[in-house]
């Protein structure tokens, strides 16, 4: 029984590491996207 438990656990921590990685990634990518979209204005005011 306590081997059943501790699979589960096992489980539930890398499922929740999987979970806390993939947010953290879409932030990360999200915040990339952001920083290219500024540096492409600001290119774009420059050639202007």
């Amino acid at each position: 029984m306590a081997f059943i438990y501790l699979l589960l656990l096992i489980i539930g921590i890398i499922t929740g590491i999987a979970l806390i990685m993939a947010i953290a990634s879409y932030l990360y990518y999200k915040k990339m996207e952001n920083n290219l979209q500024t540096k492409r204005t600001e290119v774009y005011d420059e050639e202007d």
